[in-house]
């Protein structure tokens, strides 16, 4: 239990640094019409995490890139919001096959990492 609750805590608290990150990137770029508006710590979070979901995530990339375009930072954006999309599906979803909720052996858990690490990197 304490391992879910660690695990909880330590990618909200990931997912909340790169909201900050966000909101100092594109504050005030977005309009107030806007779906995903990156004005408050608030909105970028839950933008952050519909990124780490991979729920919908294009719209965000594709509407934050489109409000770069006159600022001349879309490329500074798409990298960020990409790479956030590669760290939060490679690295921090592999930390639920981590997890151990049951007792097991330690080769299953590292058969588990080594065959995600796999996945992600080739």
């Amino acid at each position: 239990m304490y391992g879910l609750v660690n695990m909880a805590l330590f990618l909200i608290i990931v997912n909340y640094i790169a909201a900050l990150v966000a909101v100092q990137l594109l504050r005030g770029d977005f309009s107030s019409t806007s779906r995903v508006n990156f004005g408050e710590l608030w909105n970028s979070f839950l933008a952050m995490y519909q990124i780490f979901s991979s729920e919908n995530w294009p719209d965000v990339l594709y509407g934050a890139a489109t409000t770069e375009v006159p600022l001349g930072q879309s490329a500074i954006v798409l990298i960020f919001i990409a790479a956030w999309m590669l760290f939060a599906n490679c690295e921090l979803s592999s930390f639920f096959l981590l997890l151990d909720l049951t007792p097991s052996s330690p080769y299953v858990v590292h058969s588990y990492r080594s065959a995600n690490v796999h996945r992600c990197y080739q």
